[in-house]
């Protein structure tokens, strides 16, 4: 795997070059400013970077500015991206997982967490270059996503890759877990929707549906990532915490205007339904990732209920 490490105190980027050479199964090439990686990568076009690790405190481009522009050049929209930083409030942290980032490492690290996270990235890559090539190819983009698939959903605002935000979730402090829930929507319908939708009306249902949800919940602080089966996680700051009915009506009048061209059983309207907000304070930090996972079935029960109330009311309507 190829790593460009970035970072203006040249003392941590020997450091870190020194950790990844003793891995022995990489190459690193260190650079001091945001600047200089611009130009590296522009001057060698043929080299392909596998791995970022970026400092976010840094004259002239700070890290996040940089990780930000890697992923909107259009010639890293996934590449694994680690901040390795001292900054450590949720400011930062926010603000570099919505800028691209897949995780988070803070200063001053041991050797065996950075090794570690390095190789969480160097799986993460190859289990991506696969699809990368094949959504790049015109025969791949007849290709329907697995209805399981965590779709990569670009240019929605603060919507993050399921890998990022496992790794974000565990970076919050006790007190931003207490004033921090996670909740599911979910699209209803969404095994039916997937077998008599196209690739395309398939991907640009997920596509739409998270602009739609991005565009409701603006007015909060959150984090939201596509997590598969018509999933959407979202991560949001308790001190203002929208009503839950509201917001979902909202978003499925929302959808409902955008007159999306996808098959549905009996020519029904696509529809979401939101799960139970789950306080990520009730977990210890070692299974606070488990939060998601409950989030996500809450979601899931959630439209699996309503689909069944549907079907029997339908049901006894037809025999009545």
């Amino acid at each position: 795997m190829y790593i460009l490490a970035v970072d203006d105190d040249p003392i941590i980027l020997e450091l870190v070059v020194e950790v990844v050479r003793a891995m022995g199964d990489h190459t690193i090439k260190g650079v001091g400013s945001g600047a200089e990686a611009i130009e590296f990568l522009a001057e060698n076009p043929d080299v392909k970077v596998d791995c970022f690790l970026l400092d976010i405190q840094m004259p002239g481009m700070d890290g996040i500015t940089l990780c930000n522009a890697l992923r909107t050049s259009g010639a890293f929209p996934r590449t694994p991206i680690v901040m390795l930083t001292a900054m450590s409030d949720k400011g930062h942290i926010d603000a570099a997982f919505a800028a691209g980032a897949n995780d988070y490492v803070v200063k001053p690290f041991e050797v065996f967490e950075l090794q570690t996270r390095i190789r969480q990235a160097e799986k993460r890559a190859a289990a991506l270059e696969a699809q990368i090539e094949d959504i790049t190819s015109e025969e791949d983009m007849a290709r329907k996503p697995g209805l399981l698939e965590q779709i990569h959903i670009y240019d929605v605002d603060n919507v993050i890759d399921y890998f990022a935000l496992e790794n974000y979730v565990p970076l919050l402090s006790r007190r931003s877990l207490f004033g921090s829930v996670v909740f599911g929507f979910q699209i209803r319908h969404i095994e039916k929707i997937h077998e008599l939708a196209t690739s395309l009306q398939f991907r640009g249902l997920i596509a739409d549906v998270a602009e739609t949800i991005s565009d409701h919940l603006r007015p909060y602080q959150y984090l939201m990532s596509y997590a598969g089966n018509g999933t959407f996680l979202c991560v949001l700051e308790e001190n203002k915490i929208p009503n839950r009915k509201s917001l979902t009506d909202n978003i499925n009048i929302a959808i409902n205007r955008l007159e999306m061209q996808v098959p549905t059983p009996r020519g029904l309207p696509v529809r979401v339904c939101c799960g139970d907000m789950v306080r990520l304070l009730g977990y210890r930090r070692d299974l606070i990732e488990n939060a998601l996972v409950v989030a996500r079935t809450q979601a899931e029960q959630t439209a699996a209920d309503m689909d069944r109330d549907f079907d029997n009311m339908w049901f006894y309507g037809r025999t009545a």
